[in-house]
């Protein structure tokens, strides 16, 4: 019964450690509000966050060459049209053999909440713009969703 009780006794101060460790683990955007964001914190919100990061996208070309293959019955945008002529959509895997290198692409989420924070304390760290100006900024919600795609290749 002792040994049982030490295991026991160990489990638990491991899940209190490990509680302790996750809790600590926090990112920055989660445990202190953007105003106290360093320019190290704001410039990895809009380089390597959930709103902003760098992927690997394969270069290559979608499509058929002949066009009496392109589909026919594919919804039209018309509204009086029976179908599209061409082949602008489709399917995946009507994607050419050719395959180029991959691409280096940034991706950005500019409309969101948090990248507007990010670029509002860069704006007050660098150039010194008052807190009020920033939340004005902050507080006009975007009309339209803002991506931003950079080619880092």
């Amino acid at each position: 019964m002792g040994c049982a009780m030490c295991r026991l006794g160990w489990l638990t101060l491991l899940l209190f450690l490990g509680l302790g460790l996750t809790i600590a683990a926090k990112d920055f955007w989660e445990s202190k509000p953007f105003t106290q964001w360093s320019e190290e914190d704001a410039m990895k919100m809009l380089s390597d966050s959930p709103w902003a990061r760098t992927v690997s996208v394969l270069a290559g070309t979608m499509g058929i060459e002949d066009p009496a293959q392109w589909p026919k019955d594919l919804p039209s945008l018309s509204t009086t049209g029976t179908g599209r002529q061409t082949a602008s959509l489709v399917p995946g895997w009507l994607v050419r053999s050719a395959m180029g290198p991959p691409i280096s692409l940034h991706i950005s989420w500019l409309s969101s909440g948090r990248i507007r924070q990010a670029l509002g304390r860069l704006a007050q760290l660098r150039n010194q713009v008052p807190e009020a100006a920033v939340k004005k900024l902050l507080d006009q919600p975007p009309g339209d969703y803002q991506l931003r795609f950079m080619d880092r290749s």
